[in-house]
């Protein structure tokens, strides 16, 4: 009675050793060497039998799905990156100085229906505190903008960026 012992199988991975080193090949590399092998073999044999068809087609059919994935997540790591790119170029909040510059006071009280898009609170025309920022007619609480803009530099409605009137793409504001 022998004993054999054999090795845990780990999947995706197969490797070869060659003089005390391990080289881990990939899919695509271990299917083009099951392709050379079956031909190998069939060459050997004299001609190809039905059996050894079926496996080299079946190979070629996985090498073929494996190009095709490997293209499509080339894509979308190509679509990760320009999404990261996008998010890590957006400009930063600005400080409390940057703030103070960027907001002025509104001189014409807003309409009673008016509400702050930041809080959804009505703004009160009596209070001190409506500002909107330089380039936006968009209207705001003082202490609820002052808070959007140390997070991030764009209005919260028409993402002008820096509050610049020419980045307002035709929302009307």
């Amino acid at each position: 009675r022998s004993h054999f012992f054999r090795a845990p199988q780990r999947k995706h991975v197969v490797a070869e050793v060659w003089s005390g080193r391990v080289q881990y090949l990939s899919a695509e590399t271990r299917l083009a060497q099951m392709e050379a092998i079956l031909s190998r073999a069939d060459v050997a044999a004299g001609s190809m039998s039905h059996d050894s068809a079926m496996l080299c087609s079946t190979a070629t059919q996985q090498r073929q799905q494996i190009q095709v994935l490997t293209e499509q997540n080339r894509l979308l790591v190509e679509q990760i990156a320009d999404v990261y790119r996008s998010v890590r170029d957006r400009p930063a909040g600005r400080t409390p100085a940057e703030i103070k510059g960027m907001l002025r006071n509104i001189k014409k009280p807003p309409p009673p229906t008016t509400m702050c898009v930041i809080c959804l609170e009505h703004l009160d025309e009596l209070s001190d505190d409506l500002v909107g920022p330089t380039g936006c007619n968009h209207v705001y609480h003082g202490l609820c903008i002052t808070r959007w803009l140390s997070i991030s530099a764009q209005c919260p409605v028409c993402r002008a960026h820096a509050f610049d009137a020419s980045s307002c793409d035709g929302c009307g504001c």
